[in-house]
């Protein structure tokens, strides 16, 4: 304390030497308290108590101080506090940083560092709703918009009132500058759990706000009570239940809806976390799988609602409380004056009982949500939700009529049994089928079985494959156990029906008189659901048996009369083979026969097989043509597209043979022989075994053929004599060709055919003969594409529009079916491109299609009906030039049809279908 004498000695640079005729100062600087006394003073007076120095010599010393240093006054910093209004409000359970109090505080004179608060928080909060304060500093304004944290997370768990003291830890010391102002402000965070009603206030008039300093500034405290009081309010929630109607439920279906309750809220947002619910009913622990919780804003409805939680296991038996947590979303967020639905949804195990009930009752058994806060609850819930019924879809399984039948070794798709479905109520999955084939099969009469579905009747004709060639190699009894693989499960909706059809295909070598049986009594069919449906079984012993029986084919030989062939004679008969067919159909796929005789390697050319139905060439279908160049006896074996043979009804098989000659193209007959020897002989020696016909499976067959063809005997005699044979262009897309005969004798007619590569012939027209030997026959190419055959006395006419002309040539037809060809001659008509032809018209069996082209292009051709509908399509590829293919048209119905292409480039055809 003042008056003090100090004797310093110089410690901190040591000894100061000022050097002859030098000068200067020493200063006395002074470091006040951050306590000081605000107005104390300092003073040397240089007059009475001048400054005295220590040297290290005795210098002489003149002392002219003098009291010319002023006094200094200890100033402290001036700060005024003031208290700034906070608005009464209501602050929400677990919201945070509401201000309850912000003090002013004005700076002057000096800057004033603060580093603490002391404060009362009163109101009638107790020590569960504040969790912590935050305090925090802003230079402008009373808010925490730009604000600064300077203490953060203080616990407030203390109930009021209670006075808390912190300092500044966040940043330290909070430093305001001379003349500078700012905001202490005051911010708690409540307990989501915090008492409604309860209140936080600081009353700035009976307990300020008291700063801590790092200085002793001089305070003028005029804080006040303009800091309202803080409401604690929680959100107010309204509870009802929604109305659900008593509904059926499916097995194996999902979210099914069996309670949505509606939750209101008023004053504040509310967060729903989870839902706790009792499902009654007499649902067992195997009815129901899973529940899934939806909310939607809008309407009890899960469509366009939210999943909050999902998959919850269900496998418990009624009655049984459900606490779930809402995992998949989280928190359930509901405005202020906003609204939604919670809704429960239970998915239905696939073998639920049918007739069990699911039930949730919202006036005994309320749902109870889970909060984030501790809202204010009114619980309007009622009894509104009606119950809901597991429903199983009711089937009646009865069996159709099948009646017992005989069916072919070799078969297919033969029916064996075919049950009724009737499904009501529900649709119903159906995945797999059970069985008993039951007969006197054994494991090698039958290859496969099929199982097909038809929705109209019990015919595979429009039904669909179920599954497909299951191995039926067993002897009956068997049972079979087949899942529906091909197409998979076959859905029936409620109140439709079906047939489900159960074939056999039999073994080319099944045993004649074995049967294949499904006694739907004894046996009934079973089936595999997805679900477990309640099932009425009225199947009973209605179809019939099935019994395999083998074809029963007679073979025999037709007498042919010995004779001559004319050397390059073509299909002269050597054997006609009877085959008489009953019971069953049969099916031939080849016929081995020897031709025996004197003939060598260069009398014969080739050997035909042809099939009739009557015992001559007259209509006669090729099924076999071989070169027959060998010496005699030589056996063929004629391999050709199996020929079916219905049950009760005779085919002929005619051997014929083509001669050799002495040239290709020729008018008449040479009379010179170079290659065909005159007198050599062919037969076929018909008996027991020749020829032998195979057939695809094992028919019951009765041999009887013998030897009645007579020799042929090869000789030089001509029934008819060709003259000349020519053509010419007429003009007018017309072609005439002319020839003349001489010495016909037991002649019919004439054939006349062209072609486009001299490879390839085809009929284009007849003429019957005459004894006049002077024939003619037009084409005539014409644009309107129709193909007409007229007849004028020796004169016909034929419209096609094949090509520009073309190659020709006479087959010349004895009356016993024997023939001969005319040479081949060639008439030119003018160019036609990108045209179309089909022929003949009408036809029964294959339709003949020529385009002439321009051009190599793949082109698409559709068969339509009369009623403008495209039934089938086929696509080509041409080349530039003539092409030729064939239309298989057997199976259409007769009437008239259409042969049309893309954009009709090539013209649109019709023709006729007998």
């Amino acid at each position: 304390a003042a008056p003090h004498t100090y004797n310093l000695s110089f410690n901190f640079v040591g000894s100061k030497t000022i050097a002859g005729s030098g000068s200067g100062y020493f200063i006395i600087a002074v470091n006040l308290n951050g306590a000081a006394t605000n107005g104390n003073t300092f003073k040397i007076n240089g007059l009475t108590d001048p400054v005295t120095f220590g040297y290290t010599t005795a210098p002489t010393i003149t002392n002219n101080q003098t009291d010319i240093a002023g006094t200094q006054t200890i100033l402290a910093t001036a700060v005024t506090l003031t208290s700034s209004a906070i608005v009464a409000t209501t602050i929400a359970q677990g919201s945070t940083d509401n201000i309850v109090y912000a003090a002013k505080m004005d700076v002057a004179s000096f800057p004033v560092s603060v580093n603490s608060m002391q404060f009362t928080l009163t109101g009638t909060h107790d020590n569960n709703d504040l969790n912590t304060i935050n305090l925090y500093f802003n230079a402008t304004a009373p808010t925490l918009t730009g604000a600064t944290l300077i203490e953060i997370g203080a616990s407030a768990l203390f109930a009021a009132p209670h006075t808390y003291n912190l300092a500044f830890n966040l940043i330290g010391i909070k430093t305001i500058a001379s003349g500078g102002s700012g905001y202490f402000i005051i911010a708690v965070n409540v307990n989501a759990a915090a008492t409604n009603g309860n209140t936080i206030k600081v009353n700035g008039l009976s307990d300020p706000v008291i700063f801590g300093y790092t200085t002793s500034p001089s305070v003028i405290n005029n804080q006040t009570d303009l800091a309202g009081t803080q409401t604690i309010l929680a959100a107010g929630v309204n509870i009802t239940s929604t109305a659900i109607a008593a509904a059926n439920i499916a097995q194996g279906s999902t979210d099914n809806i069996v309670y949505a309750a509606k939750m209101d809220v008023a004053s504040l947002p509310l967060s729903v976390n989870s839902m706790q619910f009792t499902l009654t009913g007499t649902n067992d622990n195997n009815d129901l799988t899973t529940i899934n919780l939806y909310f939607n804003a809008t309407v009890p409805s899960v469509t366009g609602a939210t999943l909050i939680e999902i998959g919850a296991s269900a496998l418990f038996a009624a009655p049984h409380t459900y606490n779930l947590t809402f995992n998949i979303v989280g928190i359930k967020t509901i405005a202020a004056g906003g609204s939604g639905y919670f809704i429960i949804a239970v998915n239905v195990n696939a073998a639920a009982t049918n007739g069990n009930t699911i039930k949730v009752n919202g006036l005994t058994d309320p749902v109870v949500f889970g909060y984030t806060s501790s809202p204010s609850i009114t619980n309007n819930q009622t009894d509104i939700a009606d119950t809901q019924t597991i429903l199983g879809s009711a089937i009646t399984l009865t069996t159709s009529a099948i009646a017992a039948a005989n069916i072919a070794q070799g078969s297919t798709n033969n029916i064996v049994y075919a049950v009724r479905m009737d499904v009501t109520s529900l649709p119903v999955v159906v995945n797999s089928i059970q069985f008993t084939l039951a007969g006197t099969h054994d494991n090698n009469d039958l290859t496969v079985l099929n199982v097909y579905y038809n929705a109209t009747a019990p015919t595979v004709t429009g039904a669909t494959f179920m599954a497909i060639n299951i191995p039926a190699t067993f002897a009956a009894p068997h049972a079979y156990n087949t899942t529906f693989n091909l197409a998979g499960s076959q859905i029936i909706a409620a109140g439709a029906s079906g047939y489900f059809i159960i074939v056999v295909n039999t073994n080319a070598a099944a045993t004649s008189g074995n049967t294949v049986k499904v006694n739907g009594l004894a046996n009934p069919v079973t089936f595999g659901y997805t679900t477990s449906p309640p099932i009425t079984n009225n199947q009973s012993d209605i179809a019939g048996i099935q019994t395999i029986t083998a074809a029963s084919v007679t073979l025999s030989s037709e007498t042919i009369a010995p004779g001559n062939m004319l050397e390059g004679s073509v299909n002269v008969i050597v054997y006609i083979g009877k085959l008489e067919n009953t019971i069953m159909p049969v099916t031939v796929s080849s016929l081995d026969y020897t031709l025996s005789g004197t003939y060598d390697a260069n009398d014969l050319l080739n050997t035909k097989v042809y099939i009739n139905n009557n015992p001559n060439l007259i209509g006669a279908s090729l099924i076999f043509n071989q070169v027959a160049t060998f010496i005699a006896p030589h056996m063929f074996n004629a391999n050709f597209t199996d020929q079916t043979i219905p049950p009760a009804t005779t085919k002929y098989f005619l051997i014929t043979i083509d001669g050799n000659s002495n040239g290709s193209a020729r008018i008449g007959v040479k009379n010179a022989r170079n290659n065909l020897n005159i007198g050599n002989t062919i037969q076929l020696i018909g008996g027991v075994g020749n020829p032998l016909y195979s057939f695809d499976a094992a028919p019951i067959v009765t041999d009887n053929q013998s030897n009645v063809a007579g020799v042929k005997t090869i000789s030089t005699s001509l029934p008819v004599t060709l003259i000349s044979f020519s053509g010419k262009n007429l003009g007018e897309n017309e072609i005439e060709l002319t020839w003349k005969t001489a010495n016909e004798k037991n002649f019919d007619h004439f054939e006349i055919q062209r072609s486009v590569d001299a490879k390839q012939f085809e009929k284009i027209g007849e003429v019957k003969g005459n004894i006049e030997g002077n024939y003619s026959f037009k084409d005539y190419i014409s644009n309107n594409q129709k193909s007409v055959i007229q007849t004028n006395s020796n004169t016909q006419q034929s419209t096609s529009l094949l090509r520009a002309g073309g190659l020709y040539r006479l087959k010349m037809i004895d009356l016993d079916g024997t023939f001969s060809y005319s040479k081949i001659i060639n008439v030119a008509l003018e160019n036609r491109i990108n045209q179309m032809a089909v022929y003949p018209n009408p036809t029964s069996d294959y339709l003949k299609i020529e385009i002439q082209s321009t051009n190599n292009e793949l082109v698409t051709l559709f068969l339509i009906n009369n009623l403008g509908k495209i039934i089938d399509e086929k696509s080509f590829q041409l080349s530039k030039g003539m092409n030729q293919f064939n239309w298989n048209i057997q199976s259409l119905a007769t009437g008239n049809y259409f042969i049309s292409n893309e954009n009709s480039k090539f013209g649109t055809n019709r023709f006729l279908k007998q």
